[in-house]
């Protein structure tokens, strides 16, 4: 089963603009979370403090709610 980090990594995959570059979204989500993103697989863990750091962080680049 895929870590609820995992699924939001997903989640935001699914969400990039169109014309916009993963690499350079993930890039803004690791100045804002200190999170290598490029790392992150189905079994990675982090604390619950560092999991809603990095919801906080995209639903702020995002502008919307992400459902986990």
């Amino acid at each position: 089963m895929a870590t609820k980090i995992f699924k939001l990594k997903e989640q935001i995959l699914k969400e990039i603009p169109k014309g916009e570059l993963p690499h350079v979204v993930f890039s803004r989500m690791m100045l804002k979370t200190g999170m290598l993103w490029s790392l992150i697989k189905e079994d990675t863990d982090v604390p619950q403090e560092e999991f809603n750091k990095a919801l906080g962080a995209a639903e702020e680049l995002f502008g919307k709610k992400f459902h986990i």
